[in-house]
């Protein structure tokens, strides 16, 4: 992790499915995931970000890409009841492939559309007030209580 905060993903073999991940419990409803991404090194993975349902394992909406750097977002996700999921950042194809990523996020679809709807591009979780807590797997709660989460 660079001092301003990107994270740079290199793939070291050649392959179509390749990825690290972030693996958490969400609650019933709609979640976005989403992260901001730079100027990708070599080719890139079409589909950079993977929202995976485990047990039973389901691809649920990802999110597509084109290179062009800024945020990128997958639409939302439906979860009918609550489930571990994995949030999958993928690389490019081959040996070399680079992509750097920051700000990465999981979120109510209702916080996204508050977020969008208020012109919010972002939020570090500075403005928490004492007491809010941390979840066990380690996300820090937003101040009332809804759920508003990033991961990195």
């Amino acid at each position: 992790m660079s001092d301003d905060g990107w994270m740079r993903l290199v793939n070291n073999t050649t392959g179509n499915d390749c990825y690290v991940y972030a693996q958490i419990q969400l609650a019933a409803g709609a979640w976005r995931f989403g992260a901001e991404l730079d100027e990708p090194v070599g080719t890139y993975a079409v589909n950079e970000l993977r929202f995976i349902r485990l047990s039973p394992t389901q691809e649920m909406q990802r999110a597509e890409w084109d290179g062009t750097p800024g945020r990128l977002v997958t639409p939302a996700n439906v979860l009918s009841d609550a489930a571990t999921v994995q949030l999958r950042l993928m690389v490019g194809p081959k040996a070399g492939d680079a992509v750097r990523v920051r700000r990465l996020f999981v979120m109510s679809e209702e916080d996204y559309q508050h977020m969008v709807d208020n012109n919010i591009e972002w939020f570090d979780g500075d403005g928490i007030v004492a007491g809010g807590g941390v979840l066990p797997n380690g996300l820090s709660p937003h101040v009332d209580r809804r759920v508003l989460a990033v991961v990195a």
